[in-house]
């Protein structure tokens, strides 16, 4: 008897931190230098049973990884261009765009201001530090 589902299923292989399937591009100590072995067998099952792999938030080791082990169609459900961040290893360099285009991969573009401008982030680490600045200058002012 055939099964129907319906929506769209995908798995996102990483957040803020590496973890049992893939490192994360926020981690600076990466685990698996991309993705795990679980990782590379997780891709494998997702393309059996019709999940979509999400390469929102890995890092670009796992990206290339997951190109060559996929034989479907990957997604970058909320992603953006690191031309405009360049520091930024979340969002994707033009080579990694063009491999999800050959993959016939999607990119979905994530328009939050710190991920399309350079000027959000370092506005909002300057807004941070003088906040510090002066929550310092008023514990050392208030009396103890």
């Amino acid at each position: 008897m055939a099964h129907l589902f319906r929506g769209i299923r995908y798995i996102t292989l990483a957040h803020s931190q590496s973890n049992h399937i893939s490192d994360s591009s926020y981690n600076d100590n990466p685990k698996w230098q991309g993705l795990s072995p679980f990782g590379k067998e997780l891709v494998s099952e997702m393309n059996n049973i019709g999940i979509m792999v999400d390469v929102s938030h890995i890092p670009d080791a796992a990206f290339y990884q997951v190109i060559e082990t996929s034989k479907a169609p990957v997604i970058a459900s909320h992603s953006s261009l690191r031309r405009f961040t360049p520091e930024f290893e979340r969002n994707m360099d033009d080579e990694i765009l063009k491999a999800l285009a050959k993959n016939n991969g999607v990119m979905q573009i994530n328009f939050g201001s710190g991920f399309v401008s350079e000027v959000a982030p370092n506005w909002r680490n300057m807004m941070k530090a003088k906040q510090k600045e002066l929550e310092e200058s008023a514990s050392k002012d208030s009396p103890k």
